[in-house]
């Protein structure tokens, strides 16, 4: 049986976390289980939902943290 990991994202900067208490973006360990949405950003500076969600970094965001 395969184990899931569950995915937690930041309450601050809407990060996705792998793994780990503590926020690699913006260092905040005001983390949640409960999200809604993913968005991959790849460039911020020409995406326009990451302009929308103030996002400045590339990665993995949730769209909405509970």
């Amino acid at each position: 049986m395969v184990r899931r990991q569950i995915r937690k994202a930041c309450r601050k900067c809407k990060s996705i976390i792998d793994k780990g208490g503590v926020c690699p973006t913006c260092g905040s360990t005001d983390l949640s289980i409960k999200w809604d949405g993913i968005l991959m950003v790849i460039d911020p500076e020409k995406a326009l939902p990451a302009k929308e969600l103030e996002i400045t970094e590339k990665g993995s965001y949730a769209v909405r943290v509970l």
